[in-house]
């Protein structure tokens, strides 16, 4: 079994991981990815062998959670393989954690009188 590289990036926002994925040539919101509570953003990957990775990223308390698996049969690919084959099987999940930024603090500007 394969293993999947974990996310590293630095401290950012929903936006940041977004276009991270975007970068690495992964389709955001996949319409066959169906939906995740919680999920703030969900993403897939078509592999060349013909296996698909996918995962989502929840938001939680000054960070983001970034889960992600590895699929034998890609369901645009395979849909009968997909649903035979990957339904009720245990994958290898990835998961990693992304700090969210924080916001600049502006500096009250008031004049002295």
């Amino acid at each position: 079994m394969a293993k999947i590289k974990k996310i590293r990036l630095p401290p950012t926002n929903l936006k940041g991981i977004e276009t991270y994925f975007r970068n690495k040539g992964y389709r955001i919101n996949p319409i066959l990815q169906g939906e995740k509570p919680r999920a703030k953003l969900t993403f897939d990957k078509p592999l060349p062998d013909g296996r698909r990775l996918h995962g989502s990223a929840y938001g939680a308390k000054g960070k983001f959670h970034v889960k992600q698996h590895i699929d034998n049969h890609d369901p645009y690919r395979n849909p009968i393989g997909h649903l035979l084959g990957d339904y009720g099987t245990r994958c290898r999940t990835s998961s990693s954690v992304v700090k969210i930024r924080g916001k600049k603090r502006r500096r009250n500007k008031r004049p002295i009188i």
